[in-house]
């Protein structure tokens, strides 16, 4: 049962892997995953070989197999060079397969010669087969500009994205398979059996059954993506939508009847019943997906109607407004899909059923398929998102302004790129300190700083290795006392962080004890603040992993007594293909050993009430004082270190429940520099609720009020902004990213996931008519069906 009435639930039994009581890990899963496309390989090519009718049909599931299910983690798109390499074999291929009456047979007339008057048992001449031929090129050229347009397409990391890509490059594949034996039936004399069915003595008829169950497990294909979207809509919008576990079941039982159909072409009944069957179920799926879509869509319209003035209102109905046109777009386009879908199941039931067969429909069932395929690829093609804009957007040394990520419009900052940092921070910490009098010495120190400022970059942690180390949080040798809603950051970072990472009488950071051994040239900083809780730092990380925007109902799995051994959580984050992602996090990524470890300026752990323990080890300690060698001085160089060298760096902000993280110096100057350094920020937030709840506090933050563990490190911050007209843009600033049109936090969402985008933004307005009908009694919320 994948979706119950627990929210929290229904994002843990997402990927569920148990079997009769035994546990399944990811790394097995995957194993089995491979081992079951191997046996499914090796069943194929024996069919091939001794039924090629069953064999043919599998070798089709074969493919789909892989695809859907073996390449499932696939996030990643491909490198530019692969991406144009696919799109020009998609071209080649295509011009070839539109050429062959032309190349191999010498064009029309040499077709009509050949062919003769000869004419199928249901009337077809040489003109129906060749207009039958002249349909089918017209469509495959639309598919193949559906599949060079996705293939070229950039995106962020997707699984779900990379699966409809290859959905659309499967479909052109099949229809362009399905065309060679038409263009042999044009420019040949086709054979027929006594019964009118064609003879499967050649090659060409299996193409034939290649093409046709291509089209069939296709549909099933899509209509397995459009139920992953609501999955996704359901975990963003925070509560279970009506319906969800009959649409998820629905869609598979769809599995088998799409095979009944592949296989219709034994029996006239068969291939009539699984259309019908099949043309119902899509029908009540629509109507099941709207129905479920209704509930978040009604909300955004009593959001809309709201008698609530306030900084934020217009900002929210402009939010309101835009997800409301997401969700009436994403249902025209699945009904556009499924109407394709359902005029080819009905044309083929009838094709096969109607008896003795007609050119009318057969020509019908021609086209319907056609236009079947060419519906879906359309739709997939703008469900997945796929643009040309998202690498340029993301490219190094992309000095153009940033693009808001839901309105379209642009802002610029005043403030310099992150790339030119550097020299003005080294600037600054040297005249500070005073320590440097000739040009040698100077020209050294800032190498010196430039080596350190790149070894910094190099740390990270995996999603992997966050998550196994939370899960041995409260164990007998790991914080016994950790707990899950009261420790801080700055507890387990004293109690398990500093041990850990230290090798007898020295340390270094956790990173570079535990991290990977590989580097990622697509990490991911995050800004957080240590007085936050650790479950609440590591459920932002994850949630950030699985594509979410909010990250309660992942603090929810992690404080849950299930979740001892975290393989579905792994499994989920496997699922989509970010378990080794990698982050940059302070606590891990700085050697704590070398700065604050010695000493725990009498803080109190949170659960215990007692001093926090310090470490004895005899690593030297450099803090401002020396400001080369020292690691907690170097964010923003770093920062702009990562954006020279890795185009898609970008910046993770874990927003506590309490949005403590803004009154926080250094958290709010990474904010403003990633912004004027045009990163991608993503806002992890607890939920819409604690967003509402916030948005007060957020208008009068200043930086010169924020605190700093380290009075220094204030002192540093304002200094590297400037004089008091610096300080006052700097504040500006900081309100027009955070609350501004196209601000983070109202645009807190990803754009890249438009649905799961919508869901978010559905359930932010829910949370705001919710906090509504509490000043105005006479707003009813109970039942959004009424409005």
């Amino acid at each position: 049962d994948s979706f119950g009435n627990n929210p929290s639930a229904s994002i843990m039994a997402t990927f569920r892997v148990d079997c009769c009581g035994v546990h399944i890990t990811h790394r097995t899963s995957n194993i089995i995953r491979w081992t079951a496309a191997c046996l499914f390989a090796i069943l194929t090519v024996c069919l091939l070989f001794f039924q090629r009718y069953l064999g043919t049909i599998c070798s089709v599931l074969f493919i789909y197999f892989v695809l859907s299910f073996a390449l499932r983690a696939h996030a990643d798109p491909f490198p530019l060079p692969v991406r144009i390499g696919g799109a020009l074999v998609i071209f080649l291929a295509t011009v070839f397969i539109t050429s062959l009456p032309w190349v191999i047979y010498g064009g029309k007339e040499a077709c009509k010669a050949s062919r003769g008057t000869y004419k199928t048992p249901w009337n077809q001449g040489f003109e129906d087969h060749w207009l039958d031929l002249s349909f089918r090129l017209v469509f495959i050229w639309f598919l193949a500009i559906h599949a060079i347009y996705i293939t070229l397409g950039d995106h962020p990391p997707s699984a779900h994205v990379r699966q409809e890509t290859r959905c659309v490059v499967f479909v052109w594949f099949g229809k362009l398979i399905q065309i060679v034996t038409v263009v042999v039936d044009s420019c040949q004399i086709p054979k027929y059996n006594d019964d009118g069915r064609k003879t499967l003595d050649s090659a060409t008829a299996y193409l034939t059954v290649f093409g046709n169950s291509t089209h069939y497990v296709a549909d099933v294909w899509f209509l397995q993506l459009v139920v992953e979207r609501l999955v996704a809509f359901q975990a963003a919008y925070g509560e279970p939508l009506p319906c969800t576990r009959v649409v998820v079941w629905l869609s598979r039982a769809m599995i088998f009847m799409v095979c009944t159909q592949a296989f219709g072409v034994i029996s006239r009944v068969v291939a009539l019943g699984s259309a019908v069957t099949l043309s119902v179920g899509v029908i009540f799926l629509s109507i099941l997906l709207c129905r479920a879509y209704a509930v978040p869509y009604k909300y955004l319209l009593k959001a809309q109607k709201l008698d609530v003035n306030d900084a934020l209102s217009a900002q929210m109905k402009k939010e309101t407004t835009f997800a409301m046109r997401i969700i009436r777009r994403s249902q025209m386009v699945f009904f556009l899909g499924s109407g394709g879908m359902i005029l080819a199941f009905l044309a083929f039931g009838l094709d096969f059923f109607v008896w003795p067969r007609d050119q009318m429909w057969s020509m019908i069932y021609v086209v319907a398929s056609n236009l079947d395929s060419l519906a879906i690829t359309a739709s997939l093609v703008m469900l997945s998102g796929v643009n040309f804009k998202w690498c340029r957007r993301r490219s190094k040394g992309n000095d153009g302004p940033r693009a808001s990520r839901a309105g379209g419009t642009c802002c610029t900052s005043d403030h310099r790129d992150l790339k030119y940092h550097s020299e003005s921070a080294w600037n600054f910490e040297r005249t500070a300190t005073g320590a440097f009098n000739t040009t040698g010495e100077q020209d050294k120190s800032a190498r010196e700083w430039q080596e350190k400022v790149a070894g910094l970059a190099t740390r990270r942690v995996s999603v992997e290795v966050l998550l196994h180390f939370y899960l041995q949080l409260g164990q007998e040798n790991a914080m016994p006392h950790f707990d899950s809603k009261r420790s801080t950051t700055n507890d387990v970072v004293r109690h398990m962080v500093i041990p850990q990472s230290r090798d007898g009488n020295l340390g270094r950071s956790f990173a570079e004890k535990f991290g990977p051994h590989k580097v990622s040239m697509t990490p991911k900083m995050v800004t957080h603040h240590w007085s936050n809780r650790f479950c609440d730092l590591v459920a932002a990380v994850l949630a950030d992993a699985l594509g979410l925007k909010r990250w309660d109902l992942i603090a929810e799995c992690l404080r849950s007594p299930d979740v001892s051994d975290g393989e579905e959580l792994k499994e989920q984050l496997y699922a989509h293909g970010a378990l080794h992602w990698q982050y940059w996090i302070c606590a891990f990524c700085i050697n704590q050993h070398a700065s604050i470890c010695g000493n725990s300026m009498g803080v109190l752990d949170t659960v215990t009430q007692k001093v926090l323990p310090s470490c004895d080890c005899a690593t030297p300690k450099y803090l401002n004082d020396q400001p080369i060698r020292c690691e907690m001085n170097k964010f923003d160089d770093m920062m702009a270190y990562l954006h020279r060298e890795c185009p898609k760096f970008l910046q993770v902000v874990a927003i506590d429940l309490e949005f403590m993280i803004f009154s926080r110096a250094w958290c709010v100057a990474e904010l403003v520099q990633a912004d004027a350094s045009h990163l991608e920020q993503h806002m992890m937030i607890h939920s819409p609720s604690a967003l509402e709840k916030n948005t007060g506090q957020l208008k009068s933050i200043q930086v010169q009020n924020c605190s700093a563990s380290r009075e220094e490190d204030k002192l540093a911050i304002l200094a590297k902004i400037g004089a008091q007209d610096d300080v006052d843009k700097f504040n500006q600033r900081l309100q027009q990213i955070l609350l501004g049109n196209g601000g983070l936090l109202a645009d807190w969402l990803d754009g890249q996931k438009l649905l799961q985008e919508v869901g978010a933004i559905s359930a932010r307005a829910k949370a705001r008519v919710e906090e509504a009908s509490k000043a105005q009694p006479n707003l009813d919320v109970s039942d959004p069906w009424e409005i």
